[in-house]
């Protein structure tokens, strides 16, 4: 509500709902680490990481956002590492349920991998299918047993992300663009040409080629990733669609087609994002996804 009445921008909000849920998070994974040594003594045999990843490792976290974590470990006694996972997903279900913040994790989700530091690369690597490197985007928030297991985590995610940024095939298949609408409207702006996904595409193809960025976050934001390479506009863009989905997710639930709603909602929602009505709003998408797409194509020529 602080958005929609002005007294937070929504990137103040994302900030905001980011630390939030992280706290929460680590709350309830240090009382399943404190559960588990009072039943199996100390963790002594290598460590854990928790690894946040997609939004709420780049801090931009929104209602109804997805609880994606990584379990890194290390060591050799492996049923006491499952018997701790268990405890983890657990905990992490049960604080997901009915959360206003947090969307559900199903039973055996694959919402909370967990992945031995030696494997990393042959899970969470370059994808065949030519998804985004899933680790452009994660960051280390929780550690247990050997805390030096988030320092080598991060190590290994550099070297991964080096070769991603060196395997030519899979940023030519990066660099196909989308196939969702050509025009965005508020209710496209996700998929459309030149919107939330096409950025952050664009976004991550720079963060795994360009050396020079000089980018000191594990996981950074698209407008960070922007802002770095000098690019104003698609900054611009990048801030926009995460300003949109916020408030967007404030209104309704995932999948919530605001051009559905009433014109109070509508309004709502125009207002929030700093225009004066809806019609103004769809424009001003509209002519953001036009520029943005231009510029990613222009971008892309130029991307190694």
């Amino acid at each position: 509500m602080h958005v929609v009445r002005g007294n937070l921008s929504p990137a103040e909000a994302n900030l905001a709902l980011s630390n939030l849920a992280e706290a929460s998070i680590s709350t309830v994974l240090s009382a399943a680490v404190e559960d588990f040594v009072d039943w199996c003594g100390p963790i002594s045999n290598g460590g854990v990481a928790a690894i946040f990843l997609d939004d709420l490792a780049s801090r931009e976290a929104h209602p109804g956002v997805a609880a994606n974590m990584l379990l890194v470990h290390d060591g050799e006694r492996v049923d006491d590492n499952e018997r701790l996972y268990r405890q983890f997903r657990a905990a992490l279900t049960d604080l997901a349920q009915d959360n206003l913040l947090l969307s559900p994790v199903p039973r055996r989700s694959k919402a909370v991998r967990a992945l031995p530091l030696s494997g990393l690369k042959g899970h969470v690597g370059a994808s065949e299918t030519g998804e985004v490197p899933v680790l452009t985007r994660a960051r280390c928030f929780f550690e247990c047993g050997d805390l030096e297991i988030g320092r080598r985590f991060g190590e290994a995610q550099r070297a991964i992300l080096e070769e991603c940024g060196d395997d030519d095939a899979l940023l030519s298949k990066l660099r196909k663009p989308p196939k969702g609408p050509a025009e965005a409207d508020v209710s496209t702006f996700v998929q459309a040409r030149g919107g939330l996904e096409d950025v952050e595409r664009a976004a991550r193809i720079l963060q795994l080629t360009e050396t020079g960025l000089d980018l000191d976050d594990p996981a950074p934001s698209a407008a960070a990733v922007f802002a770095a390479a000098g690019a104003k506009h698609l900054e611009e863009a990048a801030g926009t669609w995460r300003g949109l989905q916020g408030v967007v997710r404030l209104v309704g639930e995932d999948g919530f087609d605001v051009t559905e709603a009433g014109e109070g909602v509508k309004s709502l929602v125009a207002s929030a994002c700093g225009q004066e009505d809806f019609a103004e709003l769809n424009a001003a998408v509209a002519e953001t996804a036009r520029r943005s797409a231009e510029e990613i194509d222009t971008l892309m020529s130029r991307v190694r």
